[in-house]
């Protein structure tokens, strides 16, 4: 039996959908019965619907979401006294599905993402060309090249030839975070190149204040990351930019913060409690209750996988 997410062929329409939107999902093979499961991340539901044989090799099935949030699909197929799972594979990535026998203890599922609403998108973003900027990678713009207000406890590169290296402990996991010292000015001075190459916008990544050098470890929404420079560094870059009529996406990341943030606040760094800290914190409705313990395992042994739960705060390692 065969199935691939990215085939338009097999799954119609590809990427993200309304609510009330139909997709369909076709599977290509030979069978007795294939059967669909459908776990429904907002509620928690499971459901269950009987594919349709169209011909000899082709099963069909039609499905809509009443609501914003993720489904998670995988298929049951049977055939004579052969059972089994037709899932994605381990990466989570869509794509070709693999095979799981029904004892399988973890199957990771296809996924379709399921918007309230699609935005309409600027007149600009539809031919824009991107370039997109690692931004502690790309360019000091100090004169002197000195790293703006280094963090504690990391390795700070001296030469720009040194290829990067991460200090970890025992366990294999990062110690020490590493830095090269890109930012805001340095992108600023380099906005006539990425033009000369054709680009009209860019795409940073997060630029909020966290621990790691790549920033998807958010631990302050409300605070620019000191190392990549001040408020009015980054108030001279959008100026830069918008005066070349280009534009500019950041990198949001809304959806999950760092142990050590403000909001769950693991090592106690900020007065203010963090959901870690129990539920007078007023973060603490950020995670389910029990999601906090499971986090702290997660974080301790690295064994418990993050749990599925959208509009819920994740956390990032």
């Amino acid at each position: 039996m065969e199935f691939n997410s990215f085939f338009i062929s097999h799954r119609d329409p590809y990427g993200a959908v309304v609510v009330g939107e139909t997709v369909t999902l076709q599977t290509a093979g030979k069978a007795d019965e294939v059967r669909l499961r459908v776990y429904d991340d907002e509620t928690g539901k499971v459901t269950w619907h009987d594919l349709e044989q169209t011909t000899d090799d082709n099963w069909s099935i039609s499905i809509s979401a009443a609501h914003a949030g993720l489904l998670y699909y995988r298929f049951e197929v049977i055939s004579g006294y052969d059972q089994y799972w037709l899932a994605a594979q381990g990466n989570n990535l869509g794509g070709e599905a693999q095979r799981y026998e029904m004892t399988y203890s973890s199957i990771p599922d296809f996924q379709i993402t399921v918007l309230a609403e699609m935005e309409e998108l600027p007149d600009w973003y539809a031919t824009a060309k991107f370039y997109h900027i690692f931004v502690d990678r790309f360019n000091n713009g100090n004169a002197d090249h000195h790293i703006n207000s280094p963090k504690p406890n990391t390795f700070v590169y001296a030469d720009l030839h040194d290829r990067p290296f991460y200090v970890r402990d025992k366990a294999g996991e990062i110690a020490r975070w590493e830095f090269f010292g890109g930012n805001f000015r340095g992108i600023a001075d380099k906005l006539d190149y990425i033009q000369e190459l054709g680009c009209t916008a860019i795409y940073l990544s997060p630029i909020f204040a966290a621990n790691s050098n790549h920033r998807y470890d958010t631990s302050d929404y409300m605070a620019l990351d000191p190392i990549l420079g001040t408020e009015d560094d980054f108030k001279y870059l959008l100026d830069e930019i918008h005066k070349r009529d280009m534009h500019v996406i950041l990198d949001g990341v809304f959806n999950h913060v760092g142990q050590f943030s403000r909001y769950f606040n693991k090592d106690g760094y900020f007065v203010e409690p963090g959901a870690y800290q129990g539920p007078t914190s007023k973060y603490f409705h950020w995670f389910d209750g029990a999601d906090v313990k499971i986090m702290d395992r997660f974080f301790r042994h690295r064994k418990v996988p993050l749990p599925r739960k959208i509009f819920k705060t994740r956390i990032s390692a």
